[in-house]
């Protein structure tokens, strides 16, 4: 069974940190070579086709009985191949690959990233469905580079803190993509690449990192969406609530992490320890004493207003 789990095996990779993954399943192969799933997850997303000598962690997965073992830096799981929930890989992949991002002092947050041609680049953060991706995508239409949808990576750079790699596409949903004008349709339409079951629209607005040239975050908003056009609350956040809430994001490798489970009810260890928690205090510190982290309430017209106050006056 070595022997053919070796035959069979490929690589995952984002920025250094990389996992093999062996397994005797085609399908498992084609579902990370092909499914946008992979690459909304896992920021920075590479496929590489032959398993890497110099790979940090291995998940190997056979069709067989239900048996789930976690090792030093391996991962075992073992379950029927009709009975697997395929998103339970790519979330083992991206906790396995976290952890090494977190000994180089890089972490996923969960939020959007944008920029100016200037390199200085904003994160839009919040709970999901809060409105990131609608003012993402009016950000992206007025002119603004697009960074990452759904999960960046940040980190430390030269320049201070940067953003080193993102998510790649953005689903829109009907009501949204219904409510398009034709100029917006004509800059949209060319990047849609298909709809999900719910009917959402994908489009892929792929951003390479330039690793000589790293956005550098200059502002943080913890965004919420409101319909009431009367309402708007934009305050910037103290030292000691702008250092927790970022703890918090920070903290969550990817969405729903604390309730990923397997088909045999077997729970997902998330490998933090003090050595990687010290690095991401380390990291909030050093975003919180150098950039303005804000509170942004209002409506979209009101919220892009903001917004390109900021950076426009940068």
């Amino acid at each position: 069974m070595k022997k053919l789990m070796l035959n069979n095996g490929f690589s995952v990779s984002t920025l250094n940190s990389k996992i093999n993954v062996f397994t005797n399943s085609a399908r498992i192969r084609n579902y990370f070579q092909k499914d946008p799933f992979v690459e909304e997850s896992i920021a920075g997303y590479r496929f590489n086709n032959k398993p890497r000598a110099d790979a940090d962690y291995s998940l190997s997965y056979i069709d067989g009985k239900g048996k789930l073992t976690f090792l030093n830096k391996e991962i075992f799981i073992s379950a029927p191949v009709d009975d697997l929930h395929f998103p339970d890989l790519v979330y083992l992949s991206l906790i396995l690959l976290e952890k090494q991002h977190g000994l180089d002092r890089k972490f996923t947050i969960h939020g959007a990233a944008f920029s100016k041609e200037n390199g200085d680049a904003g994160l839009l953060l919040g709970d999901p469905g809060n409105g990131k991706t609608t003012i993402l995508l009016n950000l992206y239409l007025q002119g603004y580079n697009f960074l990452s949808n759904d999960k960046t990576v940040v980190g430390s750079a030269s320049s201070g803190p940067a953003i080193f790699a993102g998510t790649n596409y953005l689903s829109l949903r009907p009501s949204v993509y219904n409510n398009l004008n034709q100029d917006a349709l004509k800059v949209i339409e060319p990047l849609i690449i298909g709809k999900t079951e719910k009917g959402k629209v994908i489009l892929d607005l792929k951003w390479n990192a330039d690793t000589a040239h790293l956005p550098k975050i200059s502002n943080l908003f913890f965004i919420s969406l409101l319909d009431d056009s009367k309402t708007v609350i934009f305050n910037k956040l103290s030292k000691d609530m702008a250092s927790l809430l970022l703890a918090k994001e920070t903290s969550v490798y990817l969405r729903g992490a604390s309730n990923v489970v397997v088909t045999f009810n077997r729970q997902f260890p998330s490998f933090d320890n003090k050595e990687i928690s010290i690095k991401r205090m380390e990291l909030v510190d050093s975003i919180v004493s150098k950039l303005g982290v804000f509170v942004l309430r209002a409506n979209l017209s009101n919220t892009l207003q903001i917004l390109g106050e900021i950076f426009e006056n940068k």
